[in-house]
């Protein structure tokens, strides 16, 4: 075969070669460089999603990356809420992990932001505080003085002990919270514990009530 003749059958074998390149399904990506030649939604420069496929061809499939992966965290006190620090990014369901994130210490039933505030040296409703902003009797002498000195919003820890007192509640969101109901005991001395007017509302925990006259001795006004 003449040399000339030789060279135009090895320009026609190139030319032929390059023309094998494909991309069957018109994502933008040769078929050779795709992991899923026949699947548009399948490419390199594609996000993974989890869908149980490998989207981005990275031969990983549904990876904490994913665009659509939720934050999970564990929640150990079983309390509903879970740990705000130990968020993980998955595609899949974990045992013992729920997407609430906002429990400020997870091995504490009692401590979330669900939790009303105690006298226990924890901080019960997660807000950055242990206990509250007052007490009976360091700062008030006695728990009226505390009900009659506190502003909106404000509570008092009340000390272990018995206090011989009947309360008159001010028309303010405050808060009495005890050391217990067996520990922390207000004796009413056989008059009403409490006068309060009509609709309104109080919040008293961890607090025991006796001697209080008409079984509870509530008293609207």
């Amino acid at each position: 075969m003449p040399r000339f003749a030789s060279l135009l059958l090895a320009l026609g074998a190139l030319s032929l070669t390059a023309g094998c390149s494909k991309d069957l399904d018109d994502d933008g990506t040769e078929d050779m460089a795709d992991c899923g030649p026949d699947d548009p939604n399948i490419n390199p420069d594609a996000e993974e999603i989890c869908d149980g496929a490998d989207n981005n061809c990275d031969s990983e499939i549904d990876e904490s990356t994913a665009v659509d992966a939720l934050e999970r965290f564990p929640d150990t006190d079983a309390d509903g809420l879970g740990d705000m620090d130990g968020g993980v990014w998955t595609c899949d369901e974990l045992s013992g992990h729920i997407e609430d994130g906002t429990d400020c210490d997870d091995t504490e039933a009692t401590v979330n932001p669900d939790a009303a505030e105690i006298c226990d040296s924890l901080d019960n409703d997660c807000d950055g505080s242990t206990d509250h902003e007052w007490n009976v009797p360091a700062d008030f002498g006695t728990i009226q003085a505390a009900l009659d000195g506190m502003a909106d919003g404000e509570g008092a820890c009340i000390d272990a002990g018995t206090y011989t007192e009947t309360l008159s509640w001010p028309n303010l969101d405050i808060t009495l919270a005890g050391a217990g109901s067996s520990s922390t005991i207000i004796d009413a001395n056989g008059s009403r514990f409490l006068s309060l007017e009509s609709g309104q509302e109080v919040s008293i925990l961890g607090l025991g009530i006796t001697n209080s006259w008409n079984d509870g001795g509530v008293s609207p006004t």
